[in-house]
């Protein structure tokens, strides 16, 4: 058997450390901290399990795994792109109205709009990257004729 593909590789050790971080960050958050909701921290601590799973079995070239982990994390990053606005704190725009101040407020809210729209892509990029990485692999996990 072929060595894997360097980016197949490389996706799969960066989705092993993710899902090491995801089962961690729930599993403290639900036992020490309880920074998190309970069902958040829950989801977080279960999706780690299960990528975790499915990342053992992509290492073993095991299709299936293969295909529902590019899968998991395609609607992971989904999730990532629009989670940092009810997450974190993120500045808000300020409502502008009929007034001489409006040019001044349009140009901040225009900034806050960038800046939280980078830390959205931001957030949804690892996932993105590691689908692009698994996906570019494909041959991998090709059955032999």
């Amino acid at each position: 058997m072929r060595p894997l593909h360097t980016a197949t590789l490389v996706a799969l050790l960066g989705s092993a450390v993710v899902a090491a971080g995801l089962f961690v960050t729930g599993t403290y958050s639900l036992v020490a901290s309880g920074s998190l909701p309970w069902l958040f921290a829950g989801t977080l601590a279960a999706l780690g399990l299960v990528t975790g799973a499915l990342v053992v079995g992509s290492f073993r070239r095991h299709r299936p795994s293969w295909a529902f982990l590019i899968a998991a994390w395609v609607v992971v990053g989904f999730c990532a792109f629009f989670a940092p606005p009810k997450v974190f704190d993120l500045p808000r725009v300020k409502p502008v109205t009929m007034s001489s101040l409006a040019p001044v407020l349009e140009k901040e809210n225009a900034a806050i709009k960038r800046k939280v729209m980078a830390i959205c892509f931001g957030a949804a990029l690892p996932f993105a990257l590691m689908c692009t990485g698994l996906a570019i692999g494909r041959r991998d996990f090709e059955r032999a004729a």
